[in-house]
């Protein structure tokens, strides 16, 4: 079992983790240079295809930018099979933290073609990869690497020190559901974290005994 801290330790583990407790992280308060010599050398290879390629990253702060990123997540969902929020979390997402500067749409783009987008968050010294895919079309041309390593750099140019690649499948698993995407973000190098993950505090019997408690109160105090 993971050691809990101090506060934790009368809670109980809970059913269900509402978010990943194993991820990846990066050090990115290094320069560009630092960073490409610590990645795999399929990573480093790809970053750099991308740009020969001829992939572009644009920034779109804007709501229609929330609108496109969601339109285009969704087909990536249905095609590999996994969840994604609607709309109305990435308008509001947008109009909450991207004014604030705490996230950032980004999209791929070659010859007014969009080839993939990534949701980028930024908190203190972290930085978290939230959201992301890139489309079937021109899949050689690497545009994830391409829109890693975009939000990587603007991570650090916000002064973030960690790049977290949120949710990560740290020992080869195949049959594990982060295992297709856990391969990718294995290219960038990192350390693997591990969390206590999500625990309760169940206080049924605590309020059973209030209510007990205060029902002697009440017989003792009635006349």
């Amino acid at each position: 079992p993971f050691p809990l801290p101090a506060p934790l330790r009368n809670f109980g583990r809970a059913p269900v983790d509402l978010l990943p407790c194993e991820t990846l992280t990066l050090d990115v308060a290094r320069t560009d240079e630092a960073i490409l010599a610590a990645m795999h050398a399929k990573g480093r290879y790809n970053v750099r295809l991308a740009g020969r390629r001829g992939v572009r990253i644009v920034e779109d702060a804007t709501p229609d930018g929330a609108a496109r990123f969601h339109r285009l997540l969704q087909g990536v969902g249905e095609r590999d099979g996994f969840f994604v929020e609607s709309p109305g979390f990435f308008a509001t997402l947008q109009e909450a933290l991207v004014p604030a500067g705490l996230a950032r749409f980004f999209f791929a783009e070659r010859e007014g073609g969009t080839l993939g987008a990534l949701l980028l968050v930024t908190f203190g010294p972290r930085a978290t990869y939230l959201y992301g895919g890139v489309t079937n079309e021109e899949r050689q041309r690497m545009a994830g690497y391409a829109l890693q390593w975009a939000a990587i750099r603007a991570a650090r140019g916000v002064g973030c020190r960690e790049y977290d690649f949120y949710g990560y499948e740290p020992h080869g698993d195949p049959e594990h559901p982060y295992a297709g995407f856990s391969r990718f973000k294995r290219q960038f190098g990192g350390t693997p974290q591990r969390f206590a993950g999500a625990h309760d505090l169940f206080l049924l019997d605590t309020l059973a005994d209030a209510v007990v408690r205060a029902v002697q109160e009440l017989s003792q105090e009635a006349p």
